[in-house]
């Protein structure tokens, strides 16, 4: 409350002309961070796209709001979730089944996407957008050149040369699990026996 206090330039007693208390507050977050959530408008003759957007949509939703999410494990939630979820899940499910996943696999791309986003704004994106410009990269090498040096010990040639390839920000990072999730998507396609038939 004093930080949310602080941001609006006031004292956090002036809060309370606001709202009721402290739980209150965590209630408007979480409300107002499951009413961003864009509905796409998935195409299935451009399946890729689709993907692309879902990821990037949900990406946008997390990093404005990074620790929204975490609440509902470290809080105690009085909140209306809106239909807004059960309408986009159900889309994003529809759109795997009509590109040719079974309904097991939609499901699982479903909870990847959820893990793949909200495990990237947490560990990359918001180390990413609170970091000074000369602060070290700890994120785009496997293992920073400070703990392999702490480290001279250990033989570590291959993270060693891979200090020599071209450092990354954190959107070409996102991209990385993007296309990672896309050539699994692309298995799943093959394996289902639905893949290339948009060419033929």
């Amino acid at each position: 409350m004093h930080r949310l206090a602080a941001e609006f330039k006031a004292t956090p007693r002036a809060l309370y002309n606001y709202v009721t208390d402290r739980q209150e507050v965590i209630n408007l977050a979480v409300e107002r961070f499951l009413s961003i959530n864009p509905l796409i408008e998935f195409d299935c003759t451009d399946w890729e796209r689709g993907v692309r957007e879902a990821y990037n949509a949900t990406r946008n939703a997390y990093r404005a709001y990074p620790r929204a999410s975490q609440m509902t494990i470290d809080e105690k939630l009085v909140v209306k979730p809106g239909p807004m979820r059960n309408r986009l899940i159900e889309r994003i499910l529809q759109f795997y089944v009509d590109i040719g996943l079974e309904l097991k696999q939609a499901v699982a791309l479903v909870r990847a996407l959820e893990r793949d986003v909200l495990g990237f704004v947490m560990h990359v994106d918001y180390y990413y957008d609170r970091r000074s410009a000369n602060a070290p990269d700890y994120i785009s090498s496997p293992v920073p050149v400070q703990q392999l040096e702490a480290y001279p010990e250990v033989s570590t040639p291959l993270a060693r040369q891979a200090l020599e390839l071209p450092q990354q920000d954190s959107d070409e990072l996102f991209e990385e699990v993007i296309e990672l999730r896309l050539l699994a998507i692309e298995r799943m396609r093959e394996i289902n026996g639905v893949a290339g038939q948009e060419q033929e």
